[in-house]
């Protein structure tokens, strides 16, 4: 997939040109290639494998698609978030209303949701900054 088609999928009613359209388009590529090798071409068969779990979902889905794993080191240690993997899920469960592939037992488990608060692919030792003194709150 060329960044060109991801452009002009993704292209707004404006002049405005996609924000970071190089890593999106990285990223549809390597979702592609993941799909094609480990589940037949379909993202099907990766919810099949979830049996109806969020929690799995989220667990496949960082396990096997990279660019979905949201991690920075903070003063020498790993922290995850893995808040794309969760909006995914929850993005299933709202489109098909908590339904069919959208039904998930442990839809609860969920503890991140599209807030655009920021910037995915931005500093994320600001972020990791940011949550530590929250939580130290």
């Amino acid at each position: 997939i060329s960044d060109e088609f991801v452009a002009y999928v993704f292209r707004s009613e404006t002049k405005e040109e996609v924000p970071l359209l190089d890593q999106r388009a990285a990223c549809l590529r390597e979702v592609g290639r993941v799909l094609c090798d480990r589940y037949g071409g379909s993202f099907a068969n990766v919810l099949r494998k979830a049996q109806g779990s969020a929690r799995s979902l989220v667990e496949e889905v960082v396990a096997n698609f990279p660019c979905f794993r949201d991690q920075c080191l903070y003063r020498g240690r790993e922290v995850s978030f893995f808040k794309r993997a969760q909006i995914l899920v929850a993005d299933i469960w709202a489109c098909f209303e908590g339904k069919e592939w959208g039904f998930f037992k442990d839809i609860d488990w969920l503890t991140m949701f599209a807030d655009y608060r920021y910037d995915h692919q931005g500093n994320p030792d600001s972020l990791c900054a940011d949550v530590v003194a929250w939580a130290r709150t």
